[in-house]
């Protein structure tokens, strides 16, 4: 029983480490922008999509990134991504979007 439980433990932990290693350049991201460094965190989330792109946070930083940075025609499609990714979030990040698309008309315009 002793054995079995050691193992079972061991797996857990493995898998653990394994998940972390896998997000690791979105936490590399999300942590240069949390200093404010979004130019420099813009290729760890787009890594982040290409190791996993699944994974809804990956999406919403990078486009939370471009936004600060006024790139609304890039945060936009990002926006729609996350959205389609995390459903439940849906109606309320839908108006943040309808908003930035707004803006880039806007930018259009002139």
């Amino acid at each position: 029983m002793h054995k079995y439980l050691i193992a079972t433990i061991f797996v857990i932990c493995l898998s653990c480490t394994l998940h972390a290693a896998e997000k690791k350049s979105f936490f590399e991201g999300y942590d240069l922008l949390q200093k404010g460094y979004m130019e420099k965190a813009i290729p760890f989330f787009e890594q982040a999509i290409k190791e996993d792109p699944a994974h809804a946070p990956s999406y919403s930083k990078l486009a939370e990134c471009y936004e600060k940075l006024g790139n609304y025609d890039k945060a936009a499609p990002l926006w729609d991504k996350y959205i389609e990714l995390s459903p439940k979030l849906a109606e309320k990040m839908r108006n943040h979007v309808e908003l930035l698309k707004k803006l880039v008309e806007a930018d259009e315009l002139g």
